[in-house]
């Protein structure tokens, strides 16, 4: 359903993808990407409050999720809660870049482990 919901949401079809996304939701409450993906499909049908509380969720499931701080900040930004938006986009700011040090990082142990000397270069 939660697929299903994506293809709608790239079809313009956001009440179907609500509806789609809500059903995978009855089958696993704890799927995060769910609640993200329903979010995406109410932010463009313009129910604001209604994505903010689905970025919630998904924050209380994976807090680790950055794109729900993007989204949430996008919400509040149409919402009109520009304070929150500032937060939302400074805290997204930083899990890019701790993602981005993180991938660096797998790309010199992954080099490392191919090339043992490839570490006494640094």
């Amino acid at each position: 359903f939660n697929n299903r919901g994506e293809v709608k949401i790239l079809l313009g079809n956001n009440k179907g993808a609500i509806e789609d996304i809500s059903k995978a939701l009855e089958i696993n409450p704890r799927f995060a990407n769910a609640y993200l993906n329903r979010a995406r499909a109410k932010i463009n049908a313009k129910e604001y409050h209604e994505a903010i509380n689905d970025l919630y969720l998904v924050l209380e499931i994976n807090p680790e999720l950055f794109q729900a701080y993007y989204y949430r900040g996008l919400s509040e930004i149409y919402s009109g809660d520009f304070i929150k938006a500032i937060n939302d986009y400074t805290f997204n700011s930083f899990f890019k870049m701790l993602f981005i040090i993180a991938r660096s990082h797998k790309i010199i142990v992954f080099y490392a482990l191919l090339d043992k000397s490839f570490l006494k270069s640094f």
